[in-house]
């Protein structure tokens, strides 16, 4: 009976590799559809699975939006692909009238802070100083930015935001919307919203 069930076991496990790729086992039950997210969350597919957004007006530094994010069990929501950036930039333009920065889940690498920035094991600047946050994005393709970000002046901007701007002008900078800025994880200035973020979850119906 026990060598019927491990046989069993074999075959549905092989059967998922073959055909379900990569997925995680309840992704492999259950479609699409079936997640969900929270009301005033918009629903993107990430590698991991189905991810929830939402953007938030405030002009909090990184903490207080974190903690902001945890009260809707969220966090800071990183960024998978340009099509998730630019939904961040027209959320946080719906969300604030007002152009800014938009905090979202990222952070300069211990290894690259201050001075260390420029050195080799965190070259090129643009995807291999940083990581994301919230434990649900995998690559570097989110990683977009407008020369000449990233540029941590003062050797302290380790955090990383989003350009929210209709247009190329900001703070005279002649950055792109929704490309990524460097800036100091305790700035407020210029903040205008922050991007939560939380894995979908199955729906009971």
């Amino acid at each position: 009976m026990f060598i019927q069930i491990f046989v069993l076991f074999l075959e549905f496990f092989s059967f998922t590799v073959v055909f379900g790729g990569n997925c995680q086992i309840e992704d492999c039950l259950f479609s699409v559809d079936n997640y969900t997210c929270p009301e005033s969350y918009t629903k993107v597919t990430r590698t991991m699975g189905e991810y929830c957004i939402k953007v938030k007006a405030g002009s909090l530094d990184t903490f207080g939006a974190e903690a902001d994010c945890q009260t809707e069990n969220s966090v800071l929501a990183s960024i998978e692909s340009p099509d998730e950036a630019n939904l961040i930039l027209e959320l946080s333009l719906t969300a604030t009238s007002t152009e800014g920065w938009c905090w979202v889940g990222a952070q300069r690498l211990a290894a690259c802070y201050g001075e260390n920035f420029a050195d080799y094991a965190c070259q090129p600047l643009k995807t291999a100083s940083f990581r994301w946050t919230d434990g649900f994005t995998v690559g570097t393709d989110g990683f977009i930015f407008t020369d000449p970000q990233p540029n941590n002046l003062a050797y302290n901007q380790n955090c990383l935001a989003l350009v929210s701007a209709s247009s190329s002008y900001l703070s005279g900078q002649n950055l792109a919307p929704g490309s990524l800025g460097d800036a100091p994880c305790n700035m407020t200035d210029q903040v205008v919203s922050y991007a939560c973020g939380q894995p979908a979850t199955i729906s009971s119906t």
